[in-house]
């Protein structure tokens, strides 16, 4: 071939390479795309979840035998009877007495209190080891009543398989509540009466202040009690609730509110002294009034709300008189009363 020949050949060639390649420039250009802000994509819609149908085990299902099985088991343990024995142990200088009570009766909310029964068993002779037998198996609480001591008591459960309870009640020392009380001008309030009642058992113990306007309540059991000054269902203050825990606690001094007094003399007609002569009587308030006259028919009402006073007298003879009074703070005001026979009155 010439050279001439060679040279379109090459041309020929080359034409046919930019012709390939410039198809594939536009191939390609063709499919990309102007850039453009990215967009999130739309989260995929939810599909419901299938329902789901209860499976309901039929009545001989491995759990449900069990279950039912666990229910007579705990139902079965409580079948039957059983003991409890102990001993009375003593701390802190407290001593059995010989004189003693046991107590046992349902626990307030150990497992099968409501199978368990009372008992009381009285001691006399200063025992330490106690069995009450026959009891039906059930939840009980435990303890001694000894006099002027506290008891921690013992919680026992009586079960099937744990039917003979041992257990040791201790005997610890009671304590005592004192404080103090004055009056509206600062000065101690002789004579005040002072309460003390138990929340658990309602016993009352009430006592009166010395001339320092002190009070000591002693041989106090452990437990919760309510403080009252005055008459309880009159007091001067607001009752004060407390938790007493031996072997002591001081109460907090008291400042009463502003008080009158009233001294009483009552007569008959000849003025004659009535002794053992019933006053009473009340305010339009809370005051109230309760005493007697002593030998030479005198009585005295002190510490006593402020207010309007009706009061009545009756002698042991059945004669009578009434009286009003005005009381002021801090003031003993005198008060004769002339009792009558009622016939004589008319």
């Amino acid at each position: 071939m010439s050279t001439a020949g060679r040279i379109h050949a090459l041309l020929v060639v080359l034409a046919l390479a930019a012709c390939v390649v410039v198809g594939i420039a536009l191939w390609l250009g063709g499919e990309t795309r102007a850039p453009v802000a990215a967009i999130p994509d739309a989260p995929a819609p939810r599909t419901a979840a299938p329902a789901i149908e209860p499976v309901e085990r039929s009545p001989d299902s491995p759990a449900r035998v069990q279950s039912a099985a666990n229910a007579i088991d705990r139902a079965g343990q409580f079948d039957g009877r059983g003991a409890i024995r102990g001993e009375i142990l003593v701390r802190g200088g407290a001593r059995v007495p010989d004189r003693w009570t046991l107590i046992v009766g349902p626990h307030p909310w150990l497992e099968g209190h409501d199978r368990a029964e009372s008992r009381r068993v009285e001691f006399e002779h200063g025992e330490t080891q106690f069995a009450v037998e026959g009891l039906p198996l059930g939840g009980y609480l435990v303890r001694a009543q000894a006099g002027a001591q506290n008891c921690v008591p013992g919680n026992v459960l009586l079960v099937r398989d744990s039917a003979d309870v041992f257990v040791s009640l201790l005997l610890t020392p009671s304590g005592f509540i004192d404080g103090g009380v004055i009056d509206a001008d600062g000065r101690p309030a002789e004579g005040l009466d002072v309460t003390l009642d138990s929340i658990a058992t309602h016993e009352r113990a009430t006592i009166s202040t010395d001339a320092a306007g002190a009070f000591v309540f002693r041989d106090v059991l452990d437990g919760e009690y309510r403080l009252s000054f005055g008459r309880p269902d009159s007091p001067l203050v607001p009752a004060q609730a407390l938790v007493f825990q031996a072997p002591s606690l001081r109460f907090p001094t008291r400042t009463l509110p502003p008080t009158g007094a009233l001294k009483f003399t009552v007569t008959d007609v000849r003025m004659r002294p009535m002794p053992r002569a019933h006053i009473s009587g009340s305010a339009t308030g809370s005051g109230t009034v309760d005493t007697f006259t002593d030998t030479v028919g005198i009585a005295h009402a002190r510490f006593l709300p402020l207010g309007h006073y009706r009061i009545d007298a009756r002698s042991e003879e059945g004669f009578e008189a009434s009286a009003s009074i005005d009381l002021q703070a801090g003031k003993e005001l005198p008060l004769v009363m002339v009792v009558q026979d009622r016939t004589v009155r008319r």
